[in-house]
C-alpha cells in the first residue's frame, strides 16, 4: 500500500488513477489497473504483485505543522489549526497523520506535538510518521518516545523532496503490517482498522538517510526556494 500525499497544486494520485486499465508500462515494468474507488486504485504488476494506492493530501496547519490526510472523503484545505485540521480530516473518514520534518517538532510547534500525543492518544485514526529523511545521526525524537509511552501508533515513510533523483527512494524507509481484509470492507477501511485496533505488530524498516545526504539535501532545498 502507497500512501500519496500530494502537496498542494500536485496531481499526483489523480494521475495514477487516470492511467487506462491496458497495461500501463513504466521502464521495463508492466501493471495493469484492477479495481479503484472514490479513495484507491490498486494495481498489480506482471509478476502478480498488487500495489493500492490511497488518496492523500499533505496540508500544512496555521502553526506550520505537517499533517498528512490519508483516505479522506474530500478535499481539505491548509492553514487550520492543528486540532481543527485532525477533526476536519476525522470528519471525511480519514487519517492525520502528523509528519516529522527537520526542525518542525522543536521549541513552541514540539510542544504542541507533545500535547497532541498527550490528549488524543487513544485515537485511532491520529498518528504519527517517521521519516527516511531525518539522519541517522539524529537518533532520538522525544515525540516517537513519548508516544511509544502512551500507545499511539508510528508509521515511517520515505517522505521524498521536491528535487530531482528524490522520487528513487521511495520505498526504501516503511511501515511493515500484516493484517486481513474483512470481505465487506475495503483496503483502505481494513488497513485503517487493522492498525487502529493493533497494540504492536507496525514494523518499521529500511533505513533513514546518511548525514552527508541529508546536508546535502536540505542545501539543495533551500537553493530552490
Amino acid at each position: 500500500m502507497l500512501f500519496i500525499a500530494d502537496p498542494p497544486g500536485i496531481d499526483g494520485y489523480e494521475r495514477l488513477a487516470a492511467l487506462g486499465g491496458h497495461n500501463p508500462a513504466v521502464g521495463n515494468q508492466t501493471w495493469t489497473r484492477i479495481g479503484e474507488d472514490s479513495r484507491s486504485v490498486s494495481i498489480r504488476h506482471s509478476s502478480g504483485k498488487h500495489l493500492t494506492a490511497v488518496r492523500g493530501q499533505q496540508l500544512v496547519t496555521e502553526e506550520g505543522l505537517e499533517v498528512l490526510a490519508i483516505g479522506c472523503r474530500g478535499a481539505l484545505d491548509s492553514n487550520l489549526p492543528l486540532r481543527r485540521c485532525v477533526d476536519r480530516v476525522s470528519s471525511m473518514g480519514g487519517w492525520s497523520i502528523i509528519a516529522w520534518g527537520a526542525g518542525k517538532w522543536l521549541g513552541r510547534r514540539g510542544r504542541l506535538v507533545s500535547e497532541m500525543i498527550d490528549s488524543e492518544c487513544g485515537r485511532g485514526d491520529i498518528l504519527l510518521a517517521d521519516s527516511g529523511s531525518r539522519p541517522k545521526l539524529w537518533s532520538r525524537v522525544p515525540q516517537f518516545d513519548f508516544a511509544n509511552e502512551k500507545g499511539m501508533r508510528i508509521l515511517a515513510g520515505t517522505d521524498p523532496l521536491p528535487l530531482p533523483g528524490e522520487e528513487r527512494r521511495i520505498g526504501s524507509f516503511c511501515s511493515r503490517h500484516f493484517c486481513q481484509i474483512k470481505e465487506d470492507e475495503s483496503v483502505v477501511d481494513g488497513i485503517m482498522r487493522s492498525v487502529g485496533e493493533s497494540g504492536q505488530g507496525i514494523e518499521i524498516i529500511g533505513d533513514r538517510s546518511p548525514f552527508q545526504s541529508f546536508a546535502l539535501s536540505q542545501i539543495r532545498l533551500r537553493l530552490r526556494h
